[in-house]
């Protein structure tokens, strides 16, 4: 027999599809930023010697400090804002606090080179390192800083996934690892809790199931079972009373198909 499938057109997604995650890393392109948030973001790593910074970071950087560090020498020129008879005020208060950052962006655009920061130290070298593109994808520094927002390490989950790896701490309703013995949040021992809470079950099983025949008398399991067998056959019948029959300790229980009514 032959299937026809049904066509959907590009904008519109074939409704019985799973849901579709976006897979971090595939036609993935480089991150663009302007020169002014290259600026800003050395700031936010202001005592920063970890990691890897991309050439328009160091050179976005090196044009926005000496365009200040010009200005406020006018200012002080203008308003003769001079002490030692040589230094400007607002100039050495602008290197003084552009220092660290300096040193911080060029130690990791050497990292990006997978130089070590020290290379900073060496004439004309340096400067070369700093006008060469950094080496493409991870190194011993960290990864590649031009596909930060794509990063290999931090791949999408799907919430599916989430739900399948992850519960609710019995406690505090904090989403744990489900293999966690005890809760990051609260630091209770839910390994134990879990244990606690099956023998209970099962004893409250053996209660109120003592026997066998207790299963099959038992009218919402016996609902159960029959609106399975009048979706889906005897088979599933079967499958249901037996799985019942496990669950309440009883081990495997045989019943034949030709006994199911």
């Amino acid at each position: 027999m032959e299937h026809q499938f049904e066509e959907f057109p590009n904008d519109k997604q074939n409704p019985y599809a799973p849901p579709q995650y976006e897979a971090v890393g595939f036609e993935a392109k480089p991150e663009k930023k302007n020169p002014w948030q290259y600026f800003i973001g050395v700031f936010k790593k202001y005592a920063v010697f970890q990691g890897r910074a991309r050439r328009a970071e160091y050179w976005c950087f090196s044009l926005f400090k000496f365009i200040f560090s010009l200005v406020f020498q006018l200012i002080d020129l203008k308003f003769d804002l001079y002490f030692f008879d040589d230094n400007g005020i607002l100039s050495t208060i602008w290197n003084l606090f552009v220092l660290l950052p300096s040193w911080g962006v060029t130690v990791r655009r050497m990292h990006d080179c997978d130089k070590s920061g020290w290379y900073m130290l060496i004439p004309i070298y340096n400067f070369i390192l700093c006008c060469s593109e950094g080496t493409y994808g991870k190194n011993n520094y960290g990864p590649d800083p031009k596909w930060e927002h794509a990063n290999a390490e931090e791949k999408t989950v799907s919430p599916a996934s989430q739900n399948a790896n992850t519960r609710n701490c019995p406690f505090c309703t904090k989403r744990i690892e489900v293999s966690s013995k005890f809760c990051s949040g609260c630091g209770n021992n839910v390994h134990e809790y879990d244990n606690e809470q099956k023998i209970k079950k099962e004893q409250t099983f053996r209660e109120k199931y003592k026997n066998i025949e207790d299963i099959f008398n038992d009218e919402s399991i016996m609902k159960e079972a029959k609106e399975l067998r009048r979706i889906y056959g005897k088979r599933m019948y079967i499958f249901h009373l037996k799985s019942k029959a496990r669950e309440f300790g009883f081990g495997e229980i045989e019943i034949n198909e030709n006994d199911v009514e």
